[in-house]
């Protein structure tokens, strides 16, 4: 059973975030390679730009590195190219 101030200390650490969802046919890369099955995901906090997390499912999706960005998945994302 949750009491009420466990409910307060529950909401106390509500962080107001964004999310941003890219799929792979969007990335001009994957149809270079023909791989185009797959998604990017960035999780923003709302109240500015920090990036919290950022997920990508794909073929080479170990090929690419988050960085710092502004919320769009698409400049999250640094592609490790030879």
């Amino acid at each position: 059973m949750i009491t009420t101030a466990k409910l307060a200390t529950r909401t106390a650490h509500l962080l107001l975030v964004r999310v941003a969802k890219l799929p792979m046919t969007a990335v001009l890369r994957t149809h270079t390679t023909g791989e185009t099955t797959g998604s990017m995901k960035v999780l923003v906090e709302a109240a500015g730009d920090r990036i919290l997390g950022f997920t990508m499912l794909g073929a080479e999706a170990g090929e690419v590195m988050g960085c710092g960005a502004d919320g769009d998945p698409r400049q999250a994302a640094v592609h490790a190219l030879p």
